[in-house]
C-alpha cells in the first residue's frame, strides 16, 4: 500500500485552477466529474493540500484534499 501512495504525489502536484478531477472512494453526492476551482487558502497539511471543486453536472461545490482527488484532465494553458 505504501508504493499505491508514493505513485500519487507526482498526480496531486499536477492538480491545478482549471483542472478535471474525479473523486477517490466517492461517498453519497460525490461521484461524477469535478471542476477544480482553486486552492484552499489555509490548508494544513501542505503536502496533502485542500482544493476547492465544482461538480461538472449539478454545480455543487465540495472541498477536497488532493490524496482524494484523480486527475482526469489538465487545466488548459491560458494562451492555447
Amino acid at each position: 500500500m505504501g508504493e499505491r501512495q508514493a505513485q500519487l504525489i507526482p498526480e496531486a502536484q499536477l492538480i491545478g485552477k482549471g483542472s478535471e478531477v474525479k473523486v477517490r472512494r466517492p461517498r453519497a453526492g460525490e461521484s461524477g466529474i469535478w471542476k477544480v476551482v482553486g486552492p484552499v487558502a489555509s490548508s494544513e497539511p501542505t503536502d496533502d493540500p485542500a482544493w476547492d471543486v465544482t461538480n461538472a453536472i449539478t454545480g455543487r461545490r465540495r472541498i477536497f484534499r488532493s490524496s482524494r482527488l484523480i486527475l482526469l484532465r489538465q487545466a488548459r494553458k491560458a494562451g492555447a
